[in-house]
């Protein structure tokens, strides 16, 4: 059950703003990576940003691990 009882809108919306600063576009893209994720149980590769210059918290080991072993 969701601790946070958050909505998938709602909560793409939340880390785009928190985790991203970005606006609600980044919201949309979070939640096709929900969706791809669900629908494959991989995360899709990313063209964009393959020589990017501020490592994101996604790229983390413990970050993956630690996901996985929530989800």
């Amino acid at each position: 059950m969701n601790k946070y009882k958050l909505r998938k809108i709602p909560a793409s919306i939340r880390v785009s703003e928190e985790v991203y600063n970005k606006s609600p576009y980044q919201a949309m893209l979070i939640r096709k990576w929900a969706d791809f994720w669900l629908e494959n149980r991989i995360l899709c590769k990313r063209i964009q940003g393959c020589h990017q210059k501020i490592k994101s918290f996604i790229d983390d080991e413990n970050v993956i691990n630690n996901s996985l072993i929530f989800i």
